[in-house]
Order: C-alpha cells, then structure tokens, then sequence
C-alpha cells in the first residue's frame, strides 16, 4: 500500500513538472505584441480628408488675365498732338523762336488753332510756316485777331494734311521781366471724308520766364 501511494505521488510530482516545464517553454519562446504597421500616407483617411486634391486650374486663377482683357485698347478721340518747343527763360530785350510742332493721328483736311502769350511781355515779331507744311506744299495763314492771340490756319492745296513734323515757326521779343503763359486754343480740324469737329488737344503748355 505504501508501496504505490510512493509511485502515485511520483506520478503527480512528474506531471507537475511536466505542466511547469511546459509554461515555460511557452512564456519564451512565445512572439512579442505585434507592431502596429503604418499606414502610408495615401491610404490615411484623415489625411486624404485635410489635404484637398491638387487642381490643374490652380495656375490659371493664380495668372492675372492678358492686358487687353483688363484695358481694351481703343482708338484715340483726338485727331492731333501739338507741341510748343521753346526756352523756359529769356532776358529782357532778347529775341527767340518758338516752334509748333503737330502730329496728325488721323488724316485732315484743313486745321486751325490758336496761339495765346501775354502781349505785355512778349512781343510778336514774325510768323512762317514750318518744314512739315512747307515740304506738303499747304497753305498757312497766321492773323492777329487781338492782343496775345494769334490765329494759325493750315489748309492743303493739295491732299490731306497726314504725319508730323513743324507747322508754323514764331518770332519773339521779350519786352519786360515776368511770366507769360504759351499754349494752344480752340483746335478745329476737319477730317479727310468727314465733317467738321473741334476737340481740346494733345498738347503741352508751356510758360516763359523773362529775367
């Protein structure tokens, strides 16, 4: 009896052992906790909601519209740029010239306008015809229709009045010191197959000074 209560307890100390043996083999050898993979950034929800798809049209509201959209260029409403060269100061008792140059930005056939100074300072002494008229074989007339206010007409003899260049050249005398205004009035022209029109220049005033 003793006997086999020995092999009994053998028997269970063994399995005991044997159950030991086995929960350590597997507490070693069993794999660690898994590691999360990551996601590629292609296929992250989150990521995909917050960064909006590229758009091809992205340039092209970026790019301010072509110029012509913005500012449509249109034909000039003035038929004549008229320039006065001339010195910005003369002494007292000096003579000078002035020079009216014109650009005719549409074809004409006659053109008048006025040449307005201060005449107690500036004295006119001579008026011609410039190079540009000269050359085109026109007709210019220069009257003195008051004081400081002289009127220039250019009338073809034959074909239009077209280009640029000097239409009248003017002699002065500078009589006393002080400022005397230069400039351009009432410009009527009458186009080439048009009627009559009148309109304010392209034009740069000028002032004298007379030391």
């Amino acid at each position: 009896m003793q006997f086999e209560l020995r092999e009994i307890m053998k028997r269970a100390t063994a399995l005991v052992l044997l159950a030991i043996a086995l929960v350590a083999i597997v507490h070693f050898w069993s794999p660690g906790d898994p590691q999360p993979i990551a996601t590629p950034a292609s296929d992250n929800p989150a990521r995909r909601d917050s960064s909006p798809a590229p758009s091809n049209n992205l340039a092209l509201e970026q790019r301010p519209p072509p110029t012509s959209a913005l500012s449509p260029e249109r034909p000039s409403a003035t038929a004549a740029r008229i320039e006065l060269r001339a010195p910005d100061t003369v002494r007292r008792g000096d003579t000078f010239a002035v020079t009216v140059d014109l650009q005719a930005l549409r074809t004409m056939r006659h053109l008048e306008f006025s040449v307005t100074y201060k005449k107690s300072i500036l004295r006119l002494l001579g008026s011609s015809p410039g190079s540009f008229v000269q050359r085109n074989g026109t007709s210019v007339k220069f009257e003195e229709t008051s004081d400081g206010y002289l009127l220039v007409r250019i009338d073809p003899e034959s074909g239009v009045i077209d280009g640029a260049g000097s239409v009248a050249l003017l002699e002065f005398e500078a009589l006393k010191r002080g400022l005397s205004p230069l400039s351009v009035h009432d410009v009527t022209y009458v186009e080439d197959g048009g009627r009559d029109a009148t309109t304010a220049p392209d034009m740069q005033e000028r002032s004298i000074t007379v030391d």
